[in-house]
């Protein structure tokens, strides 16, 4: 059992690599930069200079990515260009709660839901409610969200 624990959380952290990789090389490869956003295009080059030397955009590529993974690794997501001075982990601190009050709800009623609808359907074998529950699952994992 434990092989098999460990083996998930390996192939779990090498997928999340994967992903992590591929969104950044990805986010690299589009055309533009983050200060090309509306109203930064005029911005002084020797601002944008400064700038892109405090988020690290002045480095190689494979620099970068490698500060970006250190950087991931132990948590620090660094300084949001959007809602600047405040730091990603500070917006995510204040974001987290509701947003887990939000999920856990909804996995609450989804649980809830789901238990009764399958006992309806179990009960009911081949007749009309047991269809109407496969529509309605059918119809939840198709449709989204």
């Amino acid at each position: 059992m434990w092989k098999y624990i460990v083996r998930r959380i390996f192939l779990g952290i090498i997928t999340l690599w994967f992903v992590v990789t591929i969104t950044f090389f990805l986010m690299h490869s589009i055309p533009g930069g983050p200060f090309d956003m509306a109203g930064l295009e005029t911005m002084n080059p020797a601002v944008r200079q400064n700038m892109e030397a405090r988020f690290g955009l002045h480095r190689p590529l494979y620099e970068q990515y490698g500060l970006f993974l250190r950087n991931l690794a132990i948590g620090e997501l660094g300084i949001s260009i959007s809602y600047s001075p405040r730091t990603v982990n500070d917006i995510i601190a204040l974001k987290l709660p509701v947003s887990a009050k939000v999920g856990g709800l909804a996995i609450v009623i989804t649980v809830f839901t789901g238990i009764i609808l399958g006992i309806i359907a179990a009960l009911r074998q081949d007749k009309l409610p047991d269809q109407l529950v496969k529509v309605f699952t059918a119809l939840g994992i198709t449709i989204p969200s």
